[in-house]
């Protein structure tokens, strides 16, 4: 830890600065902190199941004894404020909110704006086509056709094809990675490469295609293989059954030179990355959280169910 020197004796600044009155009143009840500089401008927002032993931390620190980071956070602070909450997970969902909200100078994590994609697949009878789109109803539609869906969300299934919503997935490079090395091990399964060279260059580039068609005719790997099914299984966070049978299905040349089974071992872990802590974490949060027909999480909801179902999956985890 890089720490900053003084050649005399210091005292706590916030002591100092707030006074040691300020700190004997916080009360030891969960709640949310935010720290001000002296323009008003927020400069940090945390969390505690316990505020006065947390903000007692703060209060002990003195110049030259901690990291050069808290040392200028500190060194801004003049004055705090802070409300209690009934619980501490109460306390984490107001601290996420106001994150996202205010985006604070020394906050890390939910500061950055998030990418929120939905998923769309459509099939007819010769092609599965993929999209990714940020909007549940105005943007999911098929260019020259139909709406994807009605406008209650709902899946359409009208005589040229069947489609589905997938998601919310929140990460901008996450999402389409992952969607990315599905498309490629997709396209590879199905032209029985034998090398991720023979690639078409659309499906080379760091972040995959917004629109994609693979062939799902009678004749296609797609079809005789039985794969759309375990798309759909696992787009929904049901099962991972896909990533197993993309590696049977292409094991054997792919096991030919490293470098080829290096690329089919990466892109698997993608897919079981993905489906681990994105597909399968939703699947979890819709069936464990919600109580509605729509099988989609809506982009202004995920976060705090994200928050609700780390906390519920801690709380059984000790309870263990």
């Amino acid at each position: 830890m890089k720490k900053t020197r003084h050649l005399f004796q210091s005292h706590p600044i916030l002591e100092t600065r707030l006074g040691k009155p300020f700190f004997d009143e916080i009360p030891k009840s969960p709640g949310i902190y935010r720290f001000f500089d002296e323009e008003g401008e927020l400069l940090y927002v945390g969390k505690s199941k316990n505020l006065r032993r947390r903000l007692f931390s703060y209060k002990r620190i003195r110049p030259g004894c901690t990291s050069s980071k808290l040392s200028r956070l500190v060194s801004r602070i003049t004055s705090i404020t802070y409300n209690q909450t009934a619980t501490e997970g109460e306390a984490l969902l107001k601290e996420n909110r106001l994150i996202r909200e205010y985006r604070p100078e020394f906050n890390h994590v939910n500061k950055e704006t998030e990418t929120y994609y939905f998923i769309l697949t459509e099939q007819t009878k010769q092609f599965l086509s993929f999209r990714l789109a940020m909007n549940s109803e105005a943007d999911c539609r098929i260019i020259n056709s139909y709406p994807l869906f009605d406008h209650k969300g709902n899946d359409t299934d009208p005589a040229t094809g069947k489609n589905r919503l997938y998601g919310c997935f929140k990460g901008h490079s996450r999402v389409r990675k992952s969607l990315g090395a599905l498309l490629q091990l997709l396209w590879i399964t199905e032209h029985r490469a034998e090398s991720p060279h023979q690639l078409p260059v659309q499906l080379t580039r760091n972040l995959t295609p917004l629109r994609w068609m693979h062939p799902a005719g009678e004749n296609s790997v797609l079809f005789t293989e039985k794969l759309p099914d375990l798309i759909d299984q696992w787009l929904r966070g049901k099962s991972n059954k896909l990533t197993e049978r993309l590696f049977e299905l292409n094991t054997v040349s792919f096991q030919k030179n490293r470098f080829n089974a290096q690329f089919l071992e990466s892109r698997l872990e993608d897919l079981n990355s993905f489906f681990e802590n994105f597909l399968h974490r939703n699947h979890l949060i819709f069936t464990q959280m919600l109580d509605r027909d729509e099988e989609i999480i809506h982009q202004n909801e995920l976060d705090d169910l994200i928050v609700k179902f780390n906390l519920s999956e801690l709380s059984h985890q000790q309870n263990l």
